[in-house]
């Protein structure tokens, strides 16, 4: 048994990984329409006084705006978390994958035992 022989398996390890990351960025895109619906909202209130909507419907869209930015930041806060464990766990099956690309024809001679079940 060699290194080469686990080369495939790391390889979809990082490929999965690095997937996960970009797909939890989604966040990001998936809250844009949200913030364009708030951005036209607000822009109703810049009309001149006359064409303006109702002053309570202006505190009512303050907050939301309010309750929406709290859930952005929370939502961030945990994007963060799971994006940065990604990253790291992406990057060791990278360099793993390296070190296997340098050894690929050398023997698994000590401890092979232990390697199929890592």
């Amino acid at each position: 048994m060699k290194y080469g022989d686990f080369s495939s398996v790391v390889q979809l390890g990082v490929g999965l990984h690095v997937g996960t990351v970009v797909l939890q960025l989604y966040g990001d895109i998936g809250l844009q329409p949200l913030n364009r619906a708030l951005a036209r909202l607000r822009s109703l209130f810049l009309a001149p006084e006359h064409e303006r909507p109702p002053k309570e419907f202006e505190d009512e869209l303050l907050g939301i705006e309010g309750r929406y930015e709290i859930f952005r930041i929370r939502l961030s806060r945990e994007f963060e978390k799971y994006v940065l464990g990604n990253s790291l766990v992406a990057a060791a099956l990278a360099i793993i994958l390296t070190v296997i690309a340098f050894k690929a024809d050398d023997p698994i001679t000590e401890g092979w035992e232990m390697v199929p079940m890592l």
